[in-house]
């Protein structure tokens, strides 16, 4: 057993469970919502990639598509916020001492100035036209 599984506490978990749709279509019974959930806070938690989700989780396939479905249909913010007024109420948050950074930057082009690729992209079919 890994040392630091996260497991939600069932008061929690009901108040979380009830955010979650129930599975549309038929076929095979999906894997219980509340492993999914705390497979996903671990990554979070942990900053680990998806190959190293303990197995004591759900396949981290399962626990990834999970979390893309969760996004698309808005229920992974809604579990999010509920979860951090949840936090808020117990710890307490410092608010005003929130920032964001980030870095974007242009990847190179290649060519003259960055020399050839070394990953076939230049190749004849191997090119790709964007139309917008």
């Amino acid at each position: 057993m890994v040392a630091n599984v996260l497991r939600l506490k069932e008061p929690l978990w009901e108040r979380l469970s009830v955010l979650i749709p129930e599975p549309e279509g038929r076929g095979r019974r999906p894997t219980n919502a509340k492993a999914c959930l705390e497979g996903i806070l671990y990554v979070l938690r942990t900053g680990c990639q998806w190959d190293e989700l303990p197995q004591c989780y759900p396949p981290k396939s399962t626990v990834h598509d999970r979390l893309k479905a969760w996004a698309e249909r808005g229920v992974l913010e809604k579990l999010w916020q509920t979860i951090l007024i949840e936090y808020d109420d117990l710890k307490g948050i410092g608010w005003e001492w929130l920032s964001a950074d980030g870095c974007i930057t242009k990847a190179p082009l290649g060519g003259e100035a960055t020399g050839k690729k070394s990953d076939g992209s230049s190749k004849a079919g191997n090119q790709k036209t964007c139309t917008l």
